[in-house]
């Protein structure tokens, strides 16, 4: 899929799926990396506050849960860090190897009663993954 058609297709189903370029990528220690995500058309993100987590699609075969790990007063990027695991499944090797700067990511936002306070179902704000059939916590 290409990141045009991707963009497309998340801002046409209701921002509950979000393509996020990949902007800055910063080693952070040996075998830590922080990935930088923002809008591709430079829109304000949706706020998130401590503990917020993203959903990632990293490719057809591998989506992972990171920690939002900046300021969430910050509304133009979010920050997830990533642990390169080569004994792992494949997810932290795939995106510390085939994610670079410019990449398109699909994610989608992690919700809870216990993450985000005063949301009643946490299906109407959860982003889902390109699956339209996937269903998100009812």
């Amino acid at each position: 899929m290409s990141a045009d058609v991707t963009i497309e297709a998340a801002a046409n189903e209701e921002k509950t799926t979000r393509a996020l370029r990949v902007s800055k990528i910063t080693r952070e220690a040996q075998d830590i990396a922080s990935f930088e995500l923002v809008d591709p058309l430079g829109l304000e993100l949706p706020p998130f506050t401590a503990g917020a987590h993203l959903d990632v699609r990293i490719n057809d075969d591998i989506r992972r849960q990171y920690s939002l790990c900046n300021d969430p007063q910050e509304r133009d990027r979010y920050v997830i860090a990533v642990l390169n695991e080569p004994a792992g499944r494949g997810g932290s090797r795939a995106m510390h190897e085939q994610i670079a700067i410019g990449s398109v990511l699909l994610v989608w936002r992690r919700a809870t009663a216990s993450r985000w306070p005063g949301v009643r179902r946490a299906s109407t704000c959860c982003w889902r993954a390109a699956s339209a059939s996937r269903r998100c916590w009812r």
